[in-house]
């Protein structure tokens, strides 16, 4: 398949592009001819490739999954397949990877002169750190004055850089390992109901979340598929395992005898407002257009609390960097002054 992995600003041209094309009637296969014709040399042969792969039988989510696609992109193709619409998967998985390229370049701009200043304020304290803080040490020994807690820190991080460098190493080392092996060992499903209930991040994963069943589950009913049948789909989604349990565990409560709209409620991952919707899409026969409409507000939503997130980032960082600044100066002035008036 080729080992160029593509980015996500490439992946959504692609996806877009692709769907398109399906929409004015060219098969799979004829599609991708296309656009490795028009495609750049690495590209090209990829797309070349991948059409060997699904003449082979493939699906195309799984080639999808060898090209190293996004996540959301392998997992919108996997249902598109299964239910009929591809072209309008694609489409959406397109217009998802493209709106996260634009986040994270507006982000890059936004963050760009903050960290240009952290930067060089990082470059004034290794300055001051080597040259002028011994020169501090080697005047309150010669004076006998006690430092104050910030120059004493100060101090032993300059005798002890190694050791300092070792215990942020290890530190980060043990939280990865240990937050993998968390993972590992309660599973998907029980991670992901950790990770929506941690504050402002969490809000963000349940948002999305709910976008992704609601939507997956009105294509689902569109085509006709019942609630056990696109229970069934769910739970083989390729990239979200823990969907896979959550749609087991709604698949053993309507067995039970309990109600779509209840069993949806037991679920943690996503908004409860989801449950409401189902149930009143079921009171007016129109479960697969509530829950349509009922995902793109979720987006929607989704999407103004990432920009009033991004939008705070740099107003953050320069207040972060004000509040250093002014920090660092008393904690070395006002010990200064002191030692001065003690001459």
């Amino acid at each position: 398949m080729g080992r160029i992995k593509w980015n996500i600003k490439d992946q959504a041209i692609f996806l877009n592009r692709l769907s398109t094309l399906l929409d004015e009637g060219y098969t799979m296969s004829e599609a991708i001819r296309f656009l490795s014709i028009q495609s750049e040399k690495p590209k090209g042969e990829t797309l070349s490739k991948l059409e060997t792969v699904l003449k082979n039988g493939n699906p195309f989510y799984v080639v999808l999954q060898k090209m190293e696609y996004d996540p959301v992109a392998v997992s919108f193709c996997f249902y598109g397949e299964q239910n009929g619409r591809l072209s309008d998967s694609l489409k959406t998985a397109g217009e998802i990877l493209q709106k996260r390229y634009d986040d994270r370049q507006r982000l890059q701009k936004l963050a760009a002169y903050p960290l240009f200043l952290l930067l060089f304020i990082g470059v004034l304290f290794v300055f001051f750190q080597w040259l002028l803080l011994p020169q501090f040490h080697i005047l309150y020994e010669s004076f006998q004055v006690e430092p104050n807690m910030i120059l004493s820190i100060l101090f032993w991080l300059n005798d002890h850089p190694f050791l300092l460098l070792l215990i942020t190493t290890c530190t980060f080392t043990v939280v990865f390992f240990l937050l993998n092996w968390v993972k590992r060992h309660i599973g998907d499903y029980r991670f992901q109901c950790i990770i929506v209930e941690i504050p402002i991040v969490g809000s963000l994963f349940r948002l999305m979340n709910t976008y992704y069943i609601s939507y997956q589950f009105s294509q689902f009913l569109k085509n006709g598929l019942s609630l056990s049948e696109s229970l069934t789909f769910i739970q083989r989604d390729p990239e979200r395992r823990f969907f896979s349990e959550a749609a087991e565990r709604i698949e053993r409560d309507l067995i039970s005898g309990m109600s779509f709209d209840r069993a949806v409620a037991n679920i943690p991952l996503w908004q409860r407002e989801l449950s409401l919707v189902i149930h009143h899409g079921q009171l007016i026969g129109k479960l697969d257009t509530e829950l349509s409409s009922f995902s793109r507000y979720c987006l929607e939503r989704f999407s103004e609390k990432v920009d009033r997130m991004v939008r705070l980032i740099q107003p953050v960082i320069f207040s972060l960097i004000g509040i250093g600044i002014i920090f660092f100066y008393f904690s070395i002035m006002v010990p200064s002054f002191q030692l001065i008036n003690e001459l």
